[in-house]
């Protein structure tokens, strides 16, 4: 008889482009400097630019990477 595995639990993304502080201090090695940097050096095209941007060292950010995005703001025309 097979053992059945329980489903993973599904990671709440963080969206590093609109996130709070407060939010942004959940992800693991993200403390109030940290937050305040990736606040201060919005928007992101994508995650990556926390690292290629010197927002993160490589070490914090390859802890949160699997767990942030950079979402982009809709066009007006979308919003409509």
């Amino acid at each position: 008889m097979a053992t059945k595995k329980k489903p993973a639990a599904a990671v709440k993304l963080v969206d590093i482009n609109s996130a709070g502080a407060t939010e942004l201090k959940t992800l693991p090695g993200i403390g109030d400097t940290e937050a305040a940097r990736i606040i201060a050096n919005r928007p992101y095209l994508t995650k990556t630019e926390l690292a290629s941007k010197n927002v993160l060292p490589l070490g914090p950010f390859v802890s949160v990477r699997s767990r942030v995005v950079a979402m982009q703001p809709l066009p007006a025309v979308a919003r409509r």
